[in-house]
């Protein structure tokens, strides 16, 4: 079992061992072959590489045989191209169909992966850095804290810190696995495939950190059965006697300063918080007056609609045509990511009044705020400000605009 290392350090001493000054020893990452009736034996994959589980892979196809129908027969991934591969051609490189359609799929599970991975390590790090190394602690409700890092790791994760080696693995491997999609590399859609299988693993692993860090620091529900019921729908928000803000996408840091900032200024009878995607979900286990307002499909509309004051997006899932709808209808807009950036003006060093006062003079369409903290509160009183002065504005188009 892999451990925690240990630092030692001593400034002074003066004693019958001698005197000491500026003494300081630090040991990594210890591996232990000693007593672990506390855990379980460890298994003989942990950490697995591309060729660890690639014969087991290979067993599964056999059984479960890949089946491709291509939605492109030609292949645009390199100055070479582009190649036509159908009806048995092959491309410059030598690809054939069948190991194209596998590598985009080996491309895509890279992609996923990398994207709830980040997401995690982003996540991960901010939690660390406002609350510190958080223990892990899922109550007497769950048997297993992280099933699927302890299978695939083989680490039994104790804190926040621990949750950084799993997502070291799981960075490196992304790394390996998406090289492999270059060109002149792997030539059999059967290992393209294998490549695939371990993507989801590293996916499985980087969610699962990424769930278990909020869920720790932030304090949401751990099994508990008994937890309030979540209002769902476009028609939730009260937008005619609150400032209503609209959140979109899949990291709740954000949305949590947002709703610390409602709770410490007890606005919460000024502002009404709604959310689309998972950021909906995670923010509803934090705070029970959120609401969520629907799926990926209903942005756009309920943007259109002018029911959001203010819209703050964060990452994945988020429609790319939300700051132009947002824009149509007054609405600031607010990213906070750096996957999601969307050309706006960089405002995360400004004062907060200042890109306040730009956000409801409409000098500033959107903006992008790269600190939680500072977002939450912008976007709290930027929608109080501009809430009558939008006045229900929306893009609907009347009578005379749908003919």
């Amino acid at each position: 079992m892999e451990k925690k290392g240990a630092k030692i350090k001593i400034d002074s001493y003066s004693g019958p061992l001698g005197q000491i000054k500026g003494f300081e020893l630090t040991a990594g990452n210890i591996i232990s072959e000693g007593d672990e009736s506390d855990w379980e034996p460890m298994g003989p994959h942990p950490k697995p590489s591309i060729p660890t589980l690639r014969s087991w892979f290979f067993k599964l196809m056999e059984r479960y045989k890949p089946y491709y129908m291509p939605i492109c027969d030609l292949c645009c991934l390199c100055t070479y191209g582009k190649c036509n591969l159908s009806k048995g051609r092959r491309g410059a490189c030598g690809i054939n169909s069948e190991t194209q359609q596998s590598r985009i799929v080996e491309i895509a599970c890279c992609v996923g992966a990398a994207c709830h991975s980040s997401h995690g390590d982003h996540l991960l790090h901010w939690l660390k850095e406002k609350y510190g190394n958080v223990p892990i602690n899922m109550g007497n409700n769950i048997a297993v804290e992280m099933p699927m890092t302890r299978l695939i790791v083989g680490m039994k994760p104790e804190t926040l810190e621990d949750l950084e080696t799993a997502m070291t693995w799981v960075h490196y491997t992304i790394t390996q696995l998406l090289s492999a999609g270059h060109t002149g590399q792997e030539s059999s859609y059967l290992d393209f495939e294998a490549k695939s299988f371990l993507a989801g693993l590293c996916d499985t692993v980087g969610m699962e950190v990424s769930d278990v860090a909020q869920m720790v620091a932030y304090g949401m529900p751990i099994g508990d059965p008994d937890v309030p019921i979540v209002e769902l729908g476009m028609g939730t928000m009260d937008t005619d006697n609150k400032a209503t803000i609209l959140m979109i996408g899949h990291n709740v840091a954000p949305g949590v300063e947002l709703v610390d900032y409602i709770r410490e200024h007890n606005y919460n009878e000024k502002i009404d918080v709604g959310a689309i995607c998972c950021t909906a979900h995670d923010l509803t286990r934090y705070y029970e007056g959120a609401k969520v307002i629907g799926s990926f499909s209903r942005q756009i509309p309920y943007i259109r609609l002018g029911l959001a004051d203010v819209v703050m997006v964060d990452e994945q899932c988020v429609n790319l045509k939300t700051f132009g709808e947002a824009k149509a209808v007054g609405a600031p807009y607010i990213t906070t990511n750096p996957k999601v950036m969307g050309g706006l003006v960089d405002r995360t060093d400004d004062p907060v009044a200042e890109i306040i006062d730009d956000l409801v003079s409409g000098k500033e369409a959107g903006v992008l705020i790269l600190d939680p903290i500072k977002a939450g509160t912008v976007a709290a009183e930027t929608a109080i400000k501009i809430k009558p002065l939008r006045k229900g504005r929306s893009a609907i188009p009347d009578d005379e605009g749908c003919q």
